[in-house]
């Protein structure tokens, strides 16, 4: 697994318009090869944090274009570009 998080900063007030946009594609999102699951979520104030987890970085990689597409959209919601971080996944604990 392969995860990218994201710390967006949004314009003020715009939270809630940066979780409704990825609510909106949903869609988008299903017919995306390789997505496992994303999450989003208010992690200060005005600042949205996501979760993407891909099957790996290669086929994040081939859908750069369609992740770029999406990203895009946000462009009237945010301040500045997103801080991403990104890796493999090295340990991870499931609760029973």
């Amino acid at each position: 697994m392969f995860y990218r998080i994201g710390k967006i900063k949004c314009n003020p007030g715009k939270t809630d318009d940066v979780i409704n946009y990825f609510r909106s594609k949903e869609d988008f999102f299903s017919e995306t090869d390789g997505i496992v699951s994303l999450s989003y979520f208010k992690s200060g104030e005005n600042e949205v944090s996501g979760i993407a987890v891909w099957e790996s970085k290669e086929i994040l990689e081939k859908n750069n274009e369609r992740v770029q597409s999406v990203m895009g959209g946000l462009m009237e919601f945010v301040s500045a570009p997103p801080e991403i971080v990104e890796g493999d996944l090295e340990y991870q604990f499931k609760g029973k």
